[in-house]
C-alpha cells in the first residue's frame, strides 16, 4: 500500500475513533472554530468538528464515503439514530457535524464512553459518581450522597479535552469544567471524568 493510500486510511480511523467533529453553521447556533460538544435538552449529544485536513495528504470524498458507511450501518440496527450533516472543505480544514440521539449512538462511532442520562439511570448503569462536583455558581461543594439523591437531575459524564456548548446553565459541575457565558459554554480542562450536572 501507498503512503499516500495508509494515510487516507489512517486519517479515516483516527476522525472515527475520536471526539473531534465540529460544524460550520451549527444548529442555528452560530459557527464554530474549535472542536465542540453540545448536549441539548432532549437528550442529544451534538459533536461538532473543526479538524486539520490536508487535501495533499487524504481524500475527502473517501473520508465522508467512509463515515457515512458507519452511519448508515447504525442507523439500520433501528434502535436510535446518528445525523451526519453539514461537511465542509475550505483551506484543508474540514467542518461538519454529527447529531447522536443517545449516548450508545456516540459509542458506536467513536468508541469512547459518554453517560448522558438522569442520576438514576447513571446509578443503574454502574456509575459510582465519586467524581468531586461543586455549585457553578457560589462554588460550595456537594457531597457524593446528596449527588446520588438527585435522582431525576441530568448527568453528563465523560472524558477528554474540548469545548462545551450546553442547553441551560448547569446547577454542578467538577473542577475540570470551566464555564464562560452565562455558563452555556465553556471548555473541559484536562483528559480526567468531568460530570456536568443539570437540575
Amino acid at each position: 500500500m501507498s503512503n499516500d493510500r495508509q494515510g487516507r486510511k489512517r486519517i479515516v480511523e483516527i476522525i472515527l475513533t475520536s471526539c473531534l467533529f465540529c460544524i460550520l453553521t451549527g444548529c442555528g447556533k452560530g459557527s464554530y472554530d474549535k472542536t465542540t460538544l453540545e448536549f441539548t435538552k432532549n437528550g442529544h449529544i451534538i459533536e461538532h468538528i473543526v479538524e486539520d485536513f490536508p487535501s495533499d495528504l487524504y481524500d475527502e470524498s473517501e473520508w465522508e464515503t467512509a463515515t457515512n458507511s458507519r452511519v448508515d450501518e447504525y442507523n439500520a440496527r433501528g434502535k436510535s439514530k446518528i445525523k451526519f450533516y453539514d461537511v465542509s472543505y475550505e483551506n484543508n480544514v474540514l467542518k461538519c457535524s454529527l447529531d447522536y440521539e443517545d449516548d450508545d449512538a456516540y459509542y458506536y462511532l467513536n468508541e469512547q464512553p459518554i453517560f448522558y442520562g438522569t442520576i438514576a439511570q447513571a446509578i443503574k448503569a454502574g456509575y459510582s459518581l465519586l467524581v468531586p462536583v461543586h455549585n457553578a455558581d457560589n462554588g460550595e461543594a456537594l457531597t457524593t450522597e446528596r449527588l446520588k439523591n438527585m435522582q431525576e437531575s441530568t448527568i453528563a459524564i465523560f472524558s477528554g479535552q474540548t469545548d462545551i456548548l450546553l442547553f441551560g446553565k448547569p446547577a454542578y459541575i467538577s473542577e475540570n469544567v470551566n464555564l464562560t457565558d452565562s455558563h452555556k459554554k465553556g471548555n473541559i480542562t484536562d483528559d480526567n471524568t468531568c460530570y456536568i450536572v443539570f437540575e
